[in-house]
């Protein structure tokens, strides 16, 4: 595949792969005219739409490394088909666009525009992103607030063991944040609002490549396509200071997709009364040991004034008996 003509200036946008078994092309009432011709190519090796096909093998092969490229070369190999049965492959059909690089948007430098769509991708993209980045496209309708249409290509960006963010992109409108890391291919979403702000953020681990599922993968960053719904939307990006009140809003350390709020934990113990702790318990376990002792220590001394007041009454009822015997005497 190849998107060089002229070199350089376009990137490869996969759309399709998947292994075909020609059907018999010399009958006579075979019509080609709806077969995907290619000049100097035999006609078992093209694809029409009565031939068996399959696609589960693709990932076999990985195509997304060529997602961005300008020219991209893969071995492949004839092959038995699962959803052909007893059937070899005659031909893999690939279908491919060819992206203008001038219509991709480096979302940390790129000047101020008015357009309908457009790409954004990260810096270096296809190639691996450095760290230390903090950077923003702001994305900014003209009218109305029906949102921004995105579709993530590709998204390989560093996530931990624990699947916690360290790289990310941020996609945020006034009321909501959605934050993506790790391994992503071929994603829609629909964003309200006038104002969309998509931000992009490395750390300083400078991380190259990452296992995902089956494959070790370059860390390369994202590719997506943006459009607005229903007006012009100006586009502006470039990098952010490390005081930006909007990265500072977005940017929770450690930087993941989880929530820093404090954790409320409620205990209800056998007395009736609950400890609500904000670290974790600790607090809990110690306030728990403090009622305690309190409440010990209450119950002891409401223990003792009952038992001088029955000492009292006890002594009551005996000076009675004792005056009465006299009295009778």
């Amino acid at each position: 595949m190849t998107c060089e003509q002229p070199p350089g200036t376009a990137m490869i946008l996969m759309k399709n792969a998947f292994h075909g078994k020609a059907t018999n092309r010399h009958w006579a009432s075979f019509d080609s005219s709806k077969c995907y011709k290619a000049d100097g190519v035999d006609n078992k090796c093209i694809y029409c739409p009565e031939d068996c096909i399959d696609d589960s093998l693709t990932m076999a092969y990985d195509w997304t490394k060529c997602t961005g490229t300008s020219n991209c070369t893969h071995y492949v190999m004839q092959t038995n088909m699962p959803k052909c049965p007893k059937q070899y492959s005659d031909y893999l059909y690939l279908e491919y666009v060819c992206i203008p690089k001038a219509d991709v948007f480096d979302v940390c430098s790129q000047p101020e525009r008015w357009v309908r769509d457009g790409y954004i991708s990260s810096p270096n993209y296809p190639n691996h992103y450095q760290s230390s980045q903090a950077c923003k496209c702001s994305l900014e309708a003209s009218w109305g607030e029906s949102g921004v249409e995105f579709q993530i290509y590709e998204l390989l960006l560093e996530e931990n063991k624990d699947k916690e963010c360290q790289d990310w992109l941020l996609i945020k409108n006034s009321k909501t944040k959605m934050r993506h890391c790790g391994q992503i291919f071929n994603t829609t979403m629909t964003v309200p609002g006038r104002v969309v702000d998509v931000y992009f953020y490395t750390d300083s681990n400078d991380v190259s490549t990452q296992m995902f599922q089956y494959f070790t993968r370059t860390l390369k960053g994202f590719w997506l396509y943006f459009k607005v719904v229903s007006s012009n939307m100006k586009i502006s990006c470039g990098r952010l200071p490390p005081d930006d009140p909007g990265l500072m809003e977005v940017t929770v350390p450690p930087t993941t997709s989880r929530s820093t709020q404090p954790t409320t934990h409620a205990t209800n113990n056998s007395r009736g009364h609950k400890t609500t702790c904000l670290d974790g318990g600790r607090s809990c376990r110690n306030k728990g040991k403090s009622n305690d002792s309190k409440s010990t220590a209450k119950r002891n001394s409401v223990n003792s004034a009952d038992f001088k007041s029955l000492n009292l009454a006890f002594t009551s009822a005996v000076s009675t008996v004792l005056l009465l015997l006299l009295t009778l005497l």
